[in-house]
């Protein structure tokens, strides 16, 4: 039997910050290759850049990595939105 895979989605979700959802995505990120690239989404970030840290730890040219709200406050969301 032939299954050709149109595309897989993976949702990370992890309530506090450094247990390890970056890493985990960068891993799938990477494990991507040879699969149409992938697309990395990052919801909110605050301080720092997750998207510069899959980009590279998972140097594959068919990547493309969006973070839709960002604040350089390292704070939580809800804080930094006030604060900014």
């Amino acid at each position: 039997m032939n299954a050709t895979v149109r595309g897989m989605t993976h949702l990370i979700f992890g309530a506090n910050t450094d247990v390890g959802k970056t890493v985990i995505t960068a891993g799938l990120v990477r494990a991507s290759r040879g699969m149409n690239g992938a697309h990395y989404i990052k919801p909110l970030q605050c301080g720092g850049s997750d998207q510069n840290f899959v980009k590279k730890h998972a140097p594959n040219e068919t990547i493309s990595a969006t973070t839709l709200f960002e604040w350089e406050s390292p704070t939580s969301p809800h804080a930094a939105s006030r604060k900014e």
